[in-house]
Parts: C-alpha cells; sequence; structure tokens
C-alpha cells in the first residue's frame, strides 16, 4: 500500500481506486468538484493537488496516468446528462429550451443584464428631456 509523504510513520494515501471513483461518480452526478472531494472523503485541496497532477509519493501509477482523463470524461458525462435533461424538458417548457440557449450561444442568446439596466437609465434620461427637445425642435 502506498503512504504519504512525511518523516516517520507515514499515513497511507488516499489517492486509491476507490476514492478517485467516488470523486468521479460525484462528478459525473453534476456535483462541483468541492462536493465531488468531499462526497469521497476527501479536502478539496488535495483534489485540485491531484487535478494539478501532484500525487502522493507511491501512489499507483496507472490510476496517476488515468486520472486527469478520467477527469475529463466525467465532466463530459455530466454535461451531457444534464443537457440532455434539459432538452427534454424543453419540449413541455420554453423556458428550458431558452435557459439552454442563454448559456450555450451566450453571444447571441444572453439576456445582458448591465445592457438592459442602461439602456433603462437612457429611456429615463430621453423622458426628462422631452419637454427641452420639443422646445427646441
Amino acid at each position: 500500500m502506498a503512504v504519504a509523504r512525511g518523516s516517520g510513520m507515514s499515513r497511507p494515501t488516499k489517492f486509491t481506486a476507490p476514492v478517485v471513483d467516488a470523486v468521479l461518480t460525484g462528478i459525473r452526478a453534476g456535483l462541483p468538484y468541492r462536493l465531488a472531494a468531499e462526497a469521497a472523503g476527501i479536502h478539496y485541496d488535495t483534489f485540485n493537488e491531484w487535478k494539478q497532477g501532484r500525487f502522493p509519493r507511491g501512489a499507483d501509477r496507472q490510476l496517476r496516468t488515468e486520472f486527469s482523463d478520467q477527469l475529463t470524461r466525467a465532466q463530459g458525462q455530466s454535461a451531457l446528462r444534464l443537457t440532455a435533461m434539459i432538452s427534454t424538458a424543453a419540449k413541455d417548457d420554453w423556458r428550458a429550451a431558452a435557459w439552454l440557449l442563454e448559456r450555450r450561444f451566450p453571444k447571441d442568446f444572453a439576456r445582458d443584464a448591465s445592457l438592459l439596466e442602461r439602456l433603462d437609465v437612457l429611456e429615463a434620461s430621453l423622458q426628462d428631456a422631452q419637454p427641452q427637445i420639443r422646445r427646441i425642435a
């Protein structure tokens, strides 16, 4: 069994197939990384170290090699599953389709709240200026 770094007595590493599988299962389910790590019994900082390729000394070589690809695949699987759910919901509720369009194609469909606020201010300013505009015209 691999052990974590340190002097004297070292504790066993948490970078094991069951823990990695638990993290990836959480990510596939749609959990944010922090919650997937917590559900697997590891600290979020530990997960981030693994994500950055910093594994404990003695960690299984094959598990280390496959971790990044498995993480990328789990993210994609989660997005695919959740997007399919939204697409299914869009058949009965147009808002699901609108939500998906806003996020998938933001340049074309996203509502820019700050732009809408600026337009409201501009419209109010124009309404306030109407009497002066009429006098000039």
